[in-house]
């Protein structure tokens, strides 16, 4: 058990080998850290087989490990998040510029409210005041189930290659044929040639690094 501990501290068992990968959501690493240090106690045991099956039923097993209820990006990476929120702050496709900065606000607020810097009650505050309308409220609070490769197929393709980094490598694995047939349509975007050349380049370098 202390060892175990110990290995999660330093993120190293006794092989050398991580106990959970950096790249990985908070939650996602604390689970592996339990799974290694309490032997995939019967708790744990349970949520992955329910995950597997589906995150509703994964979330009702939850308080057998002491946990209340993860959010359903514990298996997403900060990439895949981004994307997540990103879509559904800028769902509509011909966006006027009023929007786009209500939908900004929105990301924004969803990320603090998300990180835990800003409360519920300061939200219904905002609310109440005016600064906030009931449907901004509701993506702000919502866990949405995300979809990794609908998320990144929606994303502006600036954004999926600013995203991009913060994938874990399983799902830069994953979407890389979705980057590459996205590549092969720039010279149909309505950019400049430089802005063109400057994308083309930009992919090239995000598939290269693995």
């Amino acid at each position: 058990m202390v060892s175990g501990i110990l290995d999660a501290a330093n993120n190293s068992d006794f092989r050398g080998a991580m106990v959970h990968h950096p790249e990985d959501s908070w939650w996602k690493q604390r689970y592996d850290d339990l799974k290694h240090g309490l032997g995939n106690p019967i708790g744990v045991s349970t949520y992955l087989r329910a995950r597997d099956q589906g995150g509703g039923a994964a979330n009702r097993v939850l308080g057998s490990v002491g946990f209340a209820p993860a959010p359903k990006d514990i298996d997403m990476s900060n990439g895949a998040i981004a994307a997540r929120d990103f879509v559904r702050a800028y769902s509509n496709k011909n966006i006027p510029e009023a929007s786009l900065q209500k939908g900004q606000k929105t990301y924004d607020l969803r990320q603090q409210f998300q990180n835990g810097s800003l409360p519920l009650q300061r939200l219904n505050d905002m609310k109440n005041a005016g600064e906030l309308s009931d449907q901004q409220l509701k993506k702000i609070v919502a866990d949405p189930e995300g979809n990794l490769v609908d998320d990144f197929k929606r994303l502006p393709l600036e954004k999926a290659l600013d995203f991009w980094p913060d994938y874990s490598a399983d799902e830069r694995w994953e979407l890389s044929p979705y980057l590459r047939k996205r590549a092969s349509t720039i010279d149909r975007l309505d950019r400049t040639p430089l802005q063109r050349a400057d994308l083309k380049a930009r992919v090239t370098s995000a598939l290269a690094a693995k």
